[in-house]
């Protein structure tokens, strides 16, 4: 929880221990003093400017600002050089933390009041604009100033870091072999060890994305030596954040959060948005391979907070993309569309090919799902790259109803090795052919198959898997699935789930669980479909549900239980036959529940101490657990102070709440806050 939740607060002082050794046992440290200011200024600019980069490595930015300002405050008889040195040294700040316009400005301030004879500084200034550029998306730009310091410079970290700017630019354009020839051989003598550890973590991000993954692997371990000798956190961070990358192709999960667990207590104390955001958007991409939804939303939410904060436009287009993809695994396939073409335009912006392409890809899911009649010709097996586009394929077969072509692809791109694709992206292709196939033998195969893929993901794709493969289901195991699936954030298998209850619970015993999954059926309907075209909910609605289910649950919920006379005379009949207090307030909570197809509920008493709570029900058990006892005390005290219901149906959206704390720890979605209050008004 530690990950999501505290890590993220900017602290003033840093923990105690050492950096992190190669067994990376030991627990970070930063050495909470900054640098007399008297060392800085002794006269030797070059100690002065050493001292400033230390501290910016530790991640001290806003400490390195400071000090920074001081020297060029006190000593303003500084050589016009040393004090552009100190400028440039500022400019790079501003990258680090965001403030891209304040960049640009002291840039191109510095650039202006250059010296005809002052080169190395010139190709410095150059290489610091394109970063700039890039960061902007402004590839052109980017480009024609690296490919001049290429050509003209002698300096060896300018030189390597323009060679690796430039190999970015292609990596972001996918072509992942252009990147590797164009590192072949790339010196690091002479150069920082931040631009050393940057050519090894881009080059084994190229060879992550070919499937080499022990040559990639061997990559980050370089790169992290570097931040590890040079005691630089950011470095150190991302080489561990890609590492967890290749646990993760290789389906050692519990080692890729061991990865991203160190990378956060590296990158976590410091003032490196950058870092921060890709520690949260890696565990955010995590956690939905693993099924794990909800928590995934919080950290890419996180994620994309951060990187707005930070300026990073193509890091906002690829959280914003991993939100998308995430509405689509949760089945809201319309806010899916229209987040994943908010993602497409981010991303043709900066010309970031690769990224542009995956998210066509699944955009193109979407579209079938929803029944957009304006496609294009289905692709062929021998055409699928990935997985993902096999899925692509298989879903536009099965929508002009050749199963057939559909199960073929899948199985060609589940059975060639070149195809690239994880655990994750197996488990789900794996899922949809087992959806779609027809043959009772090979049901059988493919269930086995992704029951052992979910066992690796995890406890949420164990569940998941089960529940898809499952023959039937007796009434208790879908009300207890559902639960799971509603904590899990999986919208669309609880909606298969409530749907097939209220369906087949029958019998006086289960006529409030029948009429809860129906009234919560209902919800859930309203939740997936939303932003769909009205003249679309139908097929999209049974799509989405048949494929959560393998095409054996309903498809369209039972009418809702009405509260009839003889509702209300049973409840009746309940309350008057309920002996004491507790059981009288236990029993309205139930009846609530019911009658709202809520999850948990709480009777509270505002006592002068605080409030006191008298009861607590959990939908499906006698009464809630310790954390169910939790709730956003800033919506009762609004609904207590004003004396008037509230009821938010996304609580993370409403300005008047998503900021609490308890909102985002508890995972809130839906409330209803009724004050009941008494003759006196109280």
């Amino acid at each position: 929880r530690h990950l999501t939740d505290g890590w993220i607060l900017q602290r003033d002082r840093w923990p105690e221990g050492v950096l992190p050794s190669s067994g990376g046992d030991a627990a970070p440290r930063v050495s909470a003093q900054t640098p007399d200011l008297e060392v800085l200024v002794g006269g030797d600019l070059k100690k002065a400017i050493e001292s400033l980069e230390r501290t910016r490595r530790e991640g001290r930015l806003a400490a390195a600002r400071t000090l920074a300002d001081r020297l060029g405050s006190s000593h303003p008889d500084l050589d016009p050089e040393a004090a552009q040195r100190i400028h440039l040294f500022q400019a790079e700040l501003d990258l680090a933390e965001g403030a891209l316009d304040g960049a640009m400005h002291r840039l191109d301030a510095v650039e202006g009041g250059l010296r005809a004879d002052a080169v190395q500084l010139r190709h410095r200034v150059m290489v610091l604009q394109a970063e700039l550029y890039q960061r902007l998306g402004r590839r052109g730009e980017a480009l024609a100033k690296y490919k001049v310091v290429l050509a003209e410079s002698r300096d060896p970290d300018d030189l390597l870091r323009a060679r690796v700017g430039l190999a970015h630019l292609e990596l972001l354009a996918g072509d992942f072999e252009v990147v590797l020839a164009a590192l072949l051989g790339a010196a690091t003598d002479g150069a920082k060890a931040e631009t050393a550890g940057a050519l090894h973590n881009l080059r084994g991000g190229a060879l992550v994305r070919l499937g080499r993954l022990d040559e990639a692997r061997a990559e980050f371990e370089s790169a992290l030596a570097f931040g590890r000798a040079s005691e630089d956190r950011g470095l150190a961070a991302r080489a561990l954040l890609n590492r967890a990358l290749v646990e993760r192709r290789n389906g050692r999960f519990a080692e890729a959060e061991a990865s991203l667990e160190e990378a956060a207590g590296l990158a976590g104390p410091t003032d490196l948005l950058g870092v921060r955001a890709l520690v949260m958007h890696n565990l955010g991409t995590l956690l939905r391979d693993r099924g794990d939804l909800s928590r995934a939303r919080l950290s890419l939410e996180r994620a994309l907070r951060l990187r707005r904060r930070a300026g990073d436009e193509y890091g906002i287009a690829t959280t914003v993309g991993s939100l998308a993809l995430l509405d689509m695994e949760q089945g809201v396939i319309g806010r899916a569309a229209i987040t994943l073409g908010e993602a497409q335009d981010l991303l043709a912006a900066g010309g970031h090919e690769a990224e542009r392409a995956l998210i066509e890809v699944h955009r193109e899911m979407v579209e079938t799902l929803l029944g957009d009649p304006v496609r294009q010709a289905v692709a062929a097996a021998s055409e699928s790259t990935s997985l993902a586009h096999a899925r692509r394929s298989a879903l536009r077969a099965q929508s002009d109803g050749d199963i057939v072509g559909a199960l073929s692809v899948l199985r060609g791109a589940l059975a060639d090795p070149s195809i690239n694709g994880g655990v994750a992206e197996r488990f789900r292709t794996v899922s949809l052919a087992h959806a779609l196939e027809e043959d009772e033998e090979r049901r059988v195969e493919l269930a086995a198959q992704l029951v052992e893929l979910g066992e690796t993901l995890g406890p949420a794709r164990v569940r998941e898997a089960r529940f898809r493969t499952a023959a039937s289901h007796r009434p208790d195991e879908l009300l207890s699935g559902s639960a799971g699936f509603g904590s899990d954030g999986r919208l669309d298998l609880e909606w298969a789930a409530v749907l097939q209850l209220a369906a087949v619970a029958r019998g006086p015993q289960w006529a409030d669980a029948r009429r809860r999954a129906s009234r919560r059926a209902a919800q859930l309907a309203d939740h997936v479909l939303d932003q769909v075209p009205a003249e679309r909910r139908a097929a999209a609605m049974d799509r989405v549900v048949r494929l959560a289910r393998g095409g054996s649950a309903p498809t369209a919920p039972p009418p809702a239980e009405q509260l009839s006379l003889e509702w209300f005379s049973r409840v009746n009949r309940q309350l008057a036959a309920s002996e004491g207090l507790e059981e009288l307030l236990a029993l309205v909570l139930d009846q609530a529940l019911e009658c709202t197809g809520g999850r948990r509920g709480l009777m509270l008493l505002r006592q002068p101490d605080g409030l006191e709570v008298l009861s607590t029900r959990h939908l499906g058990s006698e009464s809630a657990s310790g954390g169910d006892r939790q709730l956003s005390s800033s919506l009762v005290r609004s609904a207590m102070e004003s004396g008037d219901t509230i009821l938010t149906q996304d609580i993370a959206s409403d300005p008047r709440f998503s900021e609490a704390a308890s909102v985002q720890s508890l995972e809130l979605r839906a409330i209803l806050c009724v004050p009941i209050m008494g003759s006196a008004g109280a």
